[in-house]
């Protein structure tokens, strides 16, 4: 399993950091102390992570994407769509402590918009 993680990481198309933001919640979410064998995991709760993963990536730390991307990922636009495109001083859950529908909805939408086609690949 972990050489097949590594491959997947290592040998894939490296143009957009879905997949990586993917893996990322994959080990985040081994790791919880919490883990039942049975667990489900939603589109919702990996969209949820996402948000956080890419909102401080845009809002926080202004970091860019690959260089060679012609278009925005798609969880970025709807990031911008809803924060803006200037800079958040403050923290994840302070920012979004009294925007709890505005934060449902990015969330629905990262999950019907962006995670269809990342996760069958992934």
């Amino acid at each position: 399993m972990k050489n097949i993680f590594l491959q997947i990481i290592s040998r894939g198309v490296k143009d957009n950091t879905y997949k990586f933001a993917f893996a990322k919640f994959l080990l985040d979410f081994s790791n919880q102390s919490s883990l039942e064998r049975d667990e489900t995991i939603t589109y919702n709760k990996i969209a949820n992570k996402f948000l956080e993963y890419y909102w401080y990536q845009e809002c926080k730390y202004k970091l860019k994407q690959d260089f060679k991307i012609q278009r925005t990922p798609v969880v970025l636009s709807i990031i911008r769509q809803y924060c803006g495109t200037n800079y958040i001083s403050d923290s994840y859950d302070k920012y979004f402590k009294n925007r709890i529908l505005e934060k449902e909805n990015m969330i629905s939408e990262i999950e019907n918009k962006c995670l269809q086609d990342v996760i069958p690949r992934f």
